[in-house]
């Protein structure tokens, strides 16, 4: 008789990490926010490429249509977004970024 060791298996490691991400609060009409957030890429171009940016549905009540025309929008600007808050989950395609809680708010300041 034969014994065969059995192959050891690797545990996955996994890491907590916190980062800070730029929070987009849209309004309505959303066509007018929209055209915000294009002046505001009209006078610094490229300035959220790369940045972590997540959505907050919150003050907006927006179709599943609805939320993912808008994540498109913005990804034709060149903005990506990293999660979606403050709307039920029933609300999201699988394809949609996640749904994110428990974030904490903070101030930014201009000087």
């Amino acid at each position: 008789m034969r014994d065969t060791a059995k192959p050891m298996r690797q545990q996955v490691r996994l890491r907590g990490r916190s980062y800070v991400a730029f929070v987009f609060a849209p309004v309505v009409p959303i066509v007018g926010w929209l055209e915000e957030i294009d002046a505001t890429l009209a006078s610094s171009p490229g300035f959220f490429v790369g940045k972590p940016v997540v959505l907050d549905l919150s003050g907006v009540d927006l179709s599943r249509s609805a939320i993912a025309h808008l994540v498109g929008s913005l990804v034709a600007r060149n903005i990506r977004v990293l999660g979606i808050e403050g709307v039920e989950a029933d609300r999201l395609e699988p394809s949609m970024p996640p749904l994110l809680s428990g974030g904490r708010s903070c101030v930014i300041t201009r000087t």
